[in-house]
């Protein structure tokens, strides 16, 4: 008897944001637009929670879109949230040196709200480069 050694098809998609995620932008504040943002518990430490922030780039800060539409991720963790402060003063968070920042929001009213994110690129342990979004800025500020 034979045996069929046909072997099985297989099928693999890449969509345009797999394709824009691996690509490395230049280091410098970029235009962006909040696409979604929600809570989870810390993958090393489930008794914690992160603040995820998904965004897309608009533009890079001398105009140009040719980057456009590039996603990028931030965790906030709450046991280091000072690392959000300018994330929340440029959702219009007011800080006091004395007693620190609050902020509230419903996170469906941010989305599409834009902002501007220094981007900075990140090596990665098994090789290559990640980009970062590091600090972030009203988008009616000029960038620093």
């Amino acid at each position: 008897r034979k045996r069929n050694t046909a072997m099985p098809k297989i099928r693999m998609r890449i969509t345009r944001a797999d394709m824009l995620r691996k690509r490395i932008l230049d280091p410098v504040w970029h235009v962006l637009e909040i696409v979604k943002i929600f809570q989870e518990p810390a993958k090393k430490d489930p008794d914690s929670t992160n603040t995820v922030v998904d965004f897309k780039v608009v533009r890079d800060e001398d105009g140009d879109t040719r980057n456009a539409d590039v996603p990028l991720r931030r965790y906030f963790s709450e046991k280091a949230q000072g690392y959000a402060e300018s994330f929340m003063i440029a959702l219009g968070a007011k800080v006091d040196d004395d007693t620190g920042a609050e902020l509230d929001f419903d996170s469906e009213a941010v989305v599409g709200k834009q902002l501007l994110g220094l981007v900075k690129n990140r090596p990665l342990d098994g090789g290559g480069l990640t980009n970062d979004v590091e600090e972030f800025q009203p988008v009616d500020e000029p960038s620093a």
